[in-house]
């Protein structure tokens, strides 16, 4: 069912490989082996491992979603919460610490070590890796 051809997507068949609550891989299985490793008498398997390869894959939907949802070139809304610094708010969505004087000096902080939880604050957009 998920390695053979299906004509109606012109490929093999997505699957979804989910485990805890919210973990989750969306793939296209590439191959797979058997090994058989326990038998009856008669020859007949008792017991297999399964070697599976995926690869991954995103729709072109949520892949366009993606791409505008985290540019750098995009302005960020930011809710802080308890603990958070600006340089730990910077390295989620510019994936460096190195914004942080950007996001103080874009939000009129003079104070900003410690943040008040449930701050809003607006992330400078990046052009070039440098907030304007």
């Amino acid at each position: 069912m998920v390695y053979d051809y299906n004509g109606k997507i012109h490929r093999a068949n997505f699957v979804m490989v989910s485990w805890g609550k919210t973990s989750k891989f969306k793939g296209i299985l590439d191959s797979y082996n058997t090994t058989y490793n326990d038998f009856k008498p008669d020859g007949t398997p008792l017991r297999a491992k399964l070697s599976l390869i995926f690869s991954s894959y995103t729709d072109p939907v949520t892949a366009e979603q993606d791409a505008h949802s985290q540019s750098h070139d995009m302005t960020p809304l930011i809710d802080a919460v308890a603990g958070d610094s600006l340089s730990q708010l910077s390295i989620e969505h510019y994936s460096s610490p190195d914004y942080y004087v950007q996001l103080a000096r874009f939000n009129r902080l003079d104070k900003f070590r410690h943040l008040t939880p449930g701050s809003h604050l607006i992330g400078p957009p990046l052009v070039n890796g440098v907030g304007e």
